[in-house]
């Protein structure tokens, strides 16, 4: 998907490569792509609305019926991954509707979402999650809106969005903490997207920090504390981290040059990250659990081929 987006974004082939390797290799990425659990659906699922409307809003998809209908199949399948997926990606949408036409007020920017068939895709995922809620409803007895907001405002009565914020605040130090294993690599990921938004100060560039910075806000704001909860937060910065690659290499002169950097940062952040796995977060939370849960440690054990740490005996038998 990241391969795909940058690929048709900007039509450039490798910072489209880089992506693919960089969200390949993601520590907790890696780990839960081996369990049977709905995160990495939900990466994908955000991912695949928010960047499939930026790239038929912007024309980087040619504008007919199978691309529309295309669009609404990826926002259907991508409400039904998990219910906060279709609000986040909402949020995400609308946000950047809001400041790009702000910001770019100059160059008439907002044309680009005066397109009727736009509301197609959001109509038909709210139908198929209303559908989904109500089937689940009828046949389990489960009012998943009345669990999620429940959720949301951790067990307090209240305004859920400010709930929510505050959970996101308190929460703030769990859902760090496995940046804060890998520092080197967060300000990596991270300042990719800042610098790359500063540095570009295009629509892309907003996207992506808006991304980041409102996927962060969703998901950390609810109970219980799981890590992966913040799972589609990973492919704005695999996108951004190739992207600033990508044209840092561009500023060299000399080609053969640019390449042998991209390649040798590439190789660096994929490594990295490589070895930084069993040092997540995710990876001692779900090695801590039992049973089932030895799957997580298998794979993570695989890392320490490049480290050999002693931590490779943790987690259950």
């Amino acid at each position: 998907l990241t391969y795909f987006f940058i690929r048709l974004a900007t039509g450039k082939e490798k910072p489209a490569v880089i992506s693919a390797l960089i969200i390949a290799t993601m520590p907790m990425v890696t780990i839960y792509s081996h369990l049977m659990m709905l995160e990495v659906p939900l990466l994908a699922g955000v991912t695949t609305m928010v960047a499939g409307f930026y790239l038929y809003a912007l024309g980087r998809l040619p504008r007919s019926i199978f691309s529309a209908i295309g669009l609404i199949v990826a926002f259907i399948l991508g409400a039904l991954t998990k219910l906060p997926a279709l609000p986040v990606a909402w949020g995400i949408i609308v946000a950047f509707i809001l400041l790009s036409s702000i910001i770019f007020w100059r160059e008439r920017f907002y044309k680009h979402f005066l397109k009727p068939e736009l509301i197609l895709p959001f109509a038909a995922s709210a139908g198929a999650l209303a559908a989904a809620i109500w089937l689940i409803e009828k046949y389990f007895q489960i009012n998943m809106i009345t669990f999620f907001v429940d959720q949301s405002q951790g067990g307090q009565a209240g305004n859920p969005i400010r709930q929510a914020l505050q959970l996101a605040w308190d929460h703030r130090g769990f859902y760090l903490r496995d940046f804060q294993h890998m520092p080197f690599l967060s300000m990596v990921w991270f300042g990719s997207v800042l610098v790359y938004a500063i540095w570009k100060r295009s629509p892309l560039s907003l996207l992506l920090a808006l991304w980041t910075g409102i996927t962060y806000v969703a998901f950390s704001g609810v109970n219980p504390q799981v890590p992966q909860y913040i799972m589609p937060i990973y492919a704005p910065l695999a996108i951004a981290t190739a992207l600033m690659i990508a044209a840092i290499s561009e500023l060299v002169p000399k080609p053969n040059e640019g390449q042998l950097i991209s390649g040798f940062l590439t190789l660096w952040v994929v490594a990295s990250q490589i070895i930084a796995t069993p040092r997540s977060e995710g990876y001692g939370w779900r090695a801590g659990q039992t049973g089932q849960e030895d799957a997580t440690r298998i794979i993570a054990e695989q890392a320490f081929l490049f480290t050999g740490d002693d931590r490779k005996q943790q987690g259950p038998p």
